[in-house]
């Protein structure tokens, strides 16, 4: 259900349940493959906007969290590309992966 402000959206998926249809509300910048029925992006929970665009829709955040934003959604598609690569190659990258992550926690 994609309709409007978040609570619209979980009122009116309630709403749908209700009446016996199967509904859900996305999280923000979710995409969902109807093909496949499956998840290509679970999105970002409301408790994971930041405090700026929370409010707004998650619209009004600053460019440069929209490019770090950007920026891990490309990195989920190379790592479901990588599907099936070699493992020696699978650890490799996933430890330049985990190096970065530990460089950037705070």
């Amino acid at each position: 259900m994609v309709h409007g402000e978040r609570e619209c959206c979980e009122t009116f998926t309630a709403e749908l349940c209700t009446k016996g249809f199967d509904a859900y509300a996305p999280d923000f910048e979710a995409s969902y493959d109807l093909l496949e029925d499956r998840f290509i992006d679970k999105g970002i929970p409301p408790e994971k906007l930041h405090p700026v665009c929370a409010g707004h829709g998650g619209k009004h955040y600053s460019s440069a969290y929209a490019r770090l934003v950007q920026a891990q959604k490309r990195l989920e598609e190379v790592v479901q590309h990588n599907e099936g690569g070699t493992n020696k190659d699978l650890g490799k990258f996933a430890d330049q992966i985990l190096s970065l992550c530990q460089k950037w926690d705070r």
